[in-house]
């Protein structure tokens, strides 16, 4: 620092002396400056860029990590000595523990106490649902007190209920305990029932072995199963009655299922019982008081899997019961719009109630929805089942973008009832374009009947098919048109007629053609020219011509102008006592592949192939649940061959043409101008040669025609040969009239026997 001015200092206040004390001033200030920074830029020298509250290192050490700050540095150290000498101790301590936990009460030492306390908790899981089994989550009733312990003197697991005080009773310590009033608190409004719904599948059960059906009588008898419920029957046997009755050693799933969890004696139940050879069966209990109906087989098709768990089972969230029609509201009229996973039994059911099985608007039944998810939404994959009170069972799923349901389907079942459409030998069907295969194109019409539905009935039975339809054809036009009743009245009879006649009736002549019944007289020349008074003509023309022969009738496939020709068509089939089918009750006439595959007003191929499947299911099912009505088919053709007809024909060949056999059978006059058919079986010892043939042949002053012949290569053996003909007019009524065998160019022996003629239709 410089020196400051002393001695030289004025001792006048002059202008001199004020200036010389600013200067010193200045040099104190800066020398005390200079000072400071030179011993500051020696700290940072020193110390570097350590923040000053952390450059004491000492003080810092005596603080530990967590927070807690010591006197002295040496005082820390002796406390963290303090602390790690206890926790060795105590570690010592906890090793000696964890090795005595490592055995149980019954000595097992396991590896790591791990190993057991996972042995113990599966032991305690086994325990839990071994005792749960035996649990029926659903109460048992007993009139009072006394009924119980009646039952179950030495207890049960469960709680029972008497009803006599609404009390609950549990079995406790070895006596029966009264815990209280059962169900006194009601739950708060709309929590019960979700409880309710949540629970719908309340009951399960695995019967392993004969003695678990002694746990509960109510297994041994499927009329007597909790509902809502599934059982698993590993075994069953004879004792467990009301299954179905194809046996009673394959084992199988059953599953019970209605609207209510407590049904009572109520209606609306319906069983499926899954046998594990793959049958699958189903009934439904109706009526009042209601029953179970017999097992029916279901064979269209059986479930991959059945509900494999509760958790899957429970999806049955809604139960509906519909008693009248005040029950139903916007969600019940529709069957599109009822909930997911429901059950709903309609005990009635009405018109108004839409997208039901068209076979019915009277006959109610259990509807079951079921979806992999309980809020579907608009998604795809719901299925529907319906069984009507009557039995029937029909099915549809919901599927597509966006998701619609498909038309329903009629469950066939397997029953020893059912008659099939090659009954019939000949059908004949009165019709009209429809009938003819007559498709719609570029403004035209053209009739393919190799198409029509009939033909393709007859393809696949074997039946010969007689076409008398014509399109555009009316009913007062049927009865003199060349290809229509005058052709019918020139041909073969047939064993079946199926009449549909009306749409061109509706279209071209109108409701004022319509008629009445008294239109129809007994004798029918004089019925009206009506389209009653004409379809009555047509239909006493067939009697007529073949008076065993079957006559089924439909109404027109088109609703709206039709109505009142469908409906006069109804009465006529009463009238006549024939069977009858409306086109409502088929769901494919209804629907939008019927409406949606017509050219021109006609159906196109495919739907011709259709619409034959329709017919003939609706005709055979109608004679299935109906089996009366063929009661005298083929019952009046006797046999017109006379009691010799046993007596074999034998002819031994000797290679030239016309051997005939000594023997002859004397046969009826009532052939003459009917149609025969004549039946028998031929039999040979050695190989016919392609030149070769045998048959029969009338003979005695009439035509010898051989109407009936095996010809050809044949192998040794017996054939069975079967022909009809119509035999002409009687020539002659002195001679009589004989059948005879005859041989050409066979060398071996011939034996004809069973000879069997009869009239046909």
């Amino acid at each position: 620092m410089d020196r400051l001015k002393t001695n030289e200092l004025s001792l006048g206040l002059d202008q001199g002396f004020r200036g010389d004390l600013i200067d010193n001033f200045e040099k104190i200030q800066k020398g005390v400056d200079g000072q400071s920074d030179s011993l500051n830029k020696q700290i940072l020298d020193m110390l570097g860029n350590v923040a000053p509250q952390d450059q004491n290192e000492v003080t810092q050490a005596r603080i530990d990590g967590n927070g807690k700050a010591y006197d002295t540095l040496k005082g820390r150290e002796d406390a963290t000595q303090a602390t790690a000498e206890t926790a060795l101790s105590e570690e010592r301590d906890t090793s000696v523990e964890v090795q005595a936990a490592r055995t149980n009460s019954s000595s097992q030492t396991y590896p790591t106490l791990k190993e057991r306390m996972d042995s113990q908790e599966n032991d305690l899981n086994n325990n839990i649902n071994s005792k749960l089994a035996q649990i029926s989550v659903i109460p048992e009733t007993f009139a009072n007190l006394g009924a119980l312990q009646s039952k179950y003197p030495t207890g049960k697991p469960g709680i029972f209920v008497v009803a006599d005080t609404g009390h609950k009773y549990i079995w406790v310590n070895g006596t029966w305990v009264d815990s209280g009033v059962y169900q006194a608190v009601g739950l708060a409004d709309g929590i019960e029932e979700d409880v309710e719904n949540h629970n719908k599948f309340l009951t399960t059960n695995f019967i392993a072995k004969a003695s678990d059906l002694d746990l509960d009588s109510n297994y041994k008898d499927f009329d007597l199963v909790p509902v809502n419920s599934v059982v698993t029957y590993a075994y069953i046997g004879a004792e467990v009655l009301h299954q179905p009755g194809d046996s009673n050693t394959d084992g199988g799933t059953l599953i019970t299922r209605t609207y209510a969890n407590l049904p009572g004696d109520g209606g609306g139940t319906v069983q499926t019982f899954f046998r594990n050879t793959g049958k699958v069966f189903a009934r439904i209990k109706w009526g009042s008081p209601a029953t179970f109906k017999s097992w029916a087989e279901i064979t269209n098709g059986n479930l991959d899997e059945i509900n494999k768990n509760v958790d899957v089972i429970n999806k049955f969230l809604t139960r509906k019961f519909i008693s009248k029609a005040t029950d139903l509201d916007s969600t019940y009229t529709d069957f599109d719009l009822v909930p997911a996973n429901s059950v709903v039994t309609y005990a009635y059911i009405g018109s108004e109630v839409l997208n039901q099985p068209s076979d019915s608007t009277t006959d109610g039944g259990t509807l079951v929805t079921q979806t992999y998810t309980n809020s579907p939404g608009k998604g795809g994959g719901s299925v529907q089942t319906f069984t009507r009170n009557t039995g029937k069972s029909f099915t549809r799923i919901k599927w597509g973008n966006p998701a619609t349901y498909n038309q329903w389907t009629e469950i066939t079942k397997n029953d020893y009832r059912e008659t099939t459409m090659s009954l019939f030998e000949t059908i004949s069907v009165v019709g009209d374009s429809f009938a003819r295969g007559t498709i719609g194109n570029n403004g035209k019409y053209y009739t393919n009947d190799d198409i029509s539905w009939p033909t393709m009935i007859g393809r696949r039975n074997g039946i010969k098919y007689l076409n008398i339809a014509k399109g555009g054809i009316t009913t007062r036009d049927y009865l003199t048109d060349p290809d229509c009743l005058p052709k019918l009245n020139l041909s073969e009879p047939s064993d079946l007629y199926v009449l549909i006649l009306g749409i061109n009736d509706a279209g071209k002549l109108g409701t004022s053609y319509l008629g009445t019944i008294d239109d129809i007289k007994t004798d029918s020349v004089h019925n009206a020219d009506t389209f009653y008074g004409n379809y009555g003509k047509i239909i006493s023309s067939i009697k007529t011509k073949s008076p065993n022969a079957i006559i089924f009738m439909f109404d027109t496939p088109f609703g709206s102008v039709n109505d009142s020709f469908n409906a006069a068509a109804k009465n006529i089939a009463n009238h006549f006592s024939l069977p009858f089918i409306s086109h409502s009750s088929m769901p494919l006439f209804s629907s939008s592949y019927f409406k949606d595959n017509l050219s021109l007003g006609h159906p196109i191929a495919p739907l011709y192939a259709a619409m034959s499947v329709v017919y003939e299911n609706a005709i055979s099912r109608y004679f299935q649940s109906n089996p009366l009505v063929l009661k005298q088919f083929k019952f009046s053709s006797d046999n017109l061959v006379n009691t010799t007809s046993g007596t074999a024909l034998t002819l031994s060949g000797t290679g030239i043409s016309n051997e005939v056999s000594s023997m002859q059978y004397d046969v009826s006059r009532d052939i003459f101008g009917k149609v025969v058919k004549i039946d028998y079986d031929v039999i040979i010892d050695s190989e016919m040669k392609d030149s070769s043939d045998i048959g029969i042949q009338f003979f005695n002053g009439y035509p010898e025609w051989t109407f009936s012949k095996l010809a050809g290569k044949h192998f040794r053996g017996v054939y069975h040969v079967s022909d009809k003909i119509l035999y002409p007019m009687d020539t002659s009524t002195t001679k009589p009239l004989k059948i005879r065998a005859v041989i050409n160019n066979f060398l071996g022996k011939v034996t004809v026997t069973n000879v069997v003629m009869k009239r046909a239709m």
